[in-house]
């Protein structure tokens, strides 16, 4: 009896593995047209990141901080009276490290001599306002700060662009799709597969070039949205 079932459970697996084989081969042999469409949208920025800030240096590290926390101080406070709340000034990096100068030992060698401190502070201001920038950098620059990093131009909410974008690449697909298939006397059936090959958005980025005698002229162009689709059809 227990042979018996044992061949019978073995039979079974024989019929099941050959039915998945079957499958996996007819799967495919499934004739299928696979296309990839791309798209890029720009609008037009609602929020701009401006970084600034004070580098200074001094001989010992407690004299370079208190010197760079006053300069900072001043330079945080003219930013707030160009008409920036002070939830939108965060500090986004702060760093003390050495300064070391080379100088040869009386045995014709090099040794490292520890010559002071430089102390570097940046603040990342926000504004919904795009004409806002240039007088942040004015008041920031006429307070004390020797550093401006840059200026990022971005969108407070980019659902609306991505969703956009994806739409167009997946049109361009399509039509890449159609376009194929009919130069080689295809027809094109259901889609089998989709898949999103990725929605970004690419900040418009500038550095600030300045100067203390004249206002900065900002200009925010437009944010770059991209986006990828993939398509796969069936042929008839």
């Amino acid at each position: 009896m227990r042979t018996a079932v044992c061949g019978l459970l073995l039979g079974l697996l024989a019929v099941s593995a050959g039915w998945a084989q079957e499958l996996i081969t007819d799967k495919a042999a499934i004739p299928s047209l696979s296309v990839t469409g791309s798209a890029e949208i720009r609008e037009r920025p609602d929020l701009a990141s401006v970084t600034l800030g004070v580098e200074n240096q001094a001989r010992e590290a407690a004299a370079a901080i208190a010197a760079n926390n006053t300069a900072m101080n001043g330079v945080v406070e003219a930013i707030r009276k160009a008409g920036v709340p002070a939830r939108e000034i965060q500090t986004s990096n702060f760093s003390v490290s050495p300064i070391y100068r080379s100088r040869p030992t009386p045995e014709g060698g090099e040794e490292q001599e520890l010559i002071g401190y430089r102390v570097s502070n940046l603040v990342t201001v926000r504004t919904e306002d795009m004409g806002r920038v240039g007088p942040i950098i004015d008041a920031g620059l006429a307070a004390g700060a020797n550093r401006v990093q840059g200026v990022d131009f971005m969108l407070k909410d980019d659902l609306a662009a991505r969703s956009r974008a994806l739409q167009e690449a997946a049109r361009e697909a399509r039509t890449k799709a159609r376009a194929l298939a009919g130069a080689l006397d295809l027809e094109l059936g259901p889609v089998l597969s989709v898949s999103e090959g990725g929605a970004r958005v690419v900040p418009f980025a500038m550095e600030a070039a300045f100067a203390r005698a004249a206002p900065v002229p900002i200009q925010p162009g437009q944010v770059s949205v991209t986006a990828t689709v993939n398509l796969t059809y069936r042929l008839r």
